[in-house]
């Protein structure tokens, strides 16, 4: 009897992703992110660039889940000769798409997103001139949300965020997010 239960388990096991993904419910992107800093972290950070792996999954004909793993570093504007900063960070996000045509199955056109997240957030700095230079290196957990907008065409997703880093380290870090990413399946 065991032996039967846990042929059964198998063979489900190895038929899940094919009975998912045959019923185009579930999608798979990569994409490119570019960020421009908010807010007070514009005196300190430039121009951010990362990338972005997205799941999501179809609930209605407007509502997705989304799941997304992203990386973003941002390069540092110098602020003075002796010291520099640079922030990077690996947020995990889960949030909604409404998309605002009615498709089931395979959600296509304009949609509006929000979520929440947390993150590890990765802090650079460097103090001093040469010969007395010190880095320092900080890791530092926290909490990430965001609102945003976008547009699915096709396979190809465009999408704008504002988007909200919270950690004890650098306080609140604001950004502009611009991305484009790709359904794989």
């Amino acid at each position: 009897m065991k032996k039967r239960i846990t042929r059964i388990y198998f063979i489900l096991i190895l038929l899940s992703p094919s009975l998912i993904f045959a019923q185009k419910k579930t999608f798979f992107s990569l994409g490119g992110e570019i960020a421009f800093p908010a807010g007070n972290y514009m005196e300190v950070g430039s121009t951010g660039v990362g990338g972005l792996i997205s799941l999501e999954h179809v609930w209605s004909a407007h509502v997705s889940g989304i799941v997304t793993l992203e990386y973003i570093g941002f390069n540092t504007n110098e602020i003075n000769q002796d010291f520099t900063e640079k922030f990077s960070a690996l947020p995990v996000q889960f949030g909604v798409k409404y998309y605002t045509a009615e498709k089931a199955g395979n959600p296509q056109g304009l949609y509006f997103s929000g979520g929440l997240g947390f993150l590890v957030e990765f802090n650079t700095t460097n103090i001093g001139a040469y010969p007395y230079h010190n880095t320092y290196h900080d890791t530092d957990l926290g909490f990430s949300d965001w609102v945003g907008a976008g547009y699915q065409l096709g396979i190809v997703d465009l999408g704008f965020r504002f988007q909200n880093f919270l950690s004890s380290n650098s306080g609140a870090t604001f950004f502009y997010n611009f991305k484009v990413a790709v359904r794989i399946f």
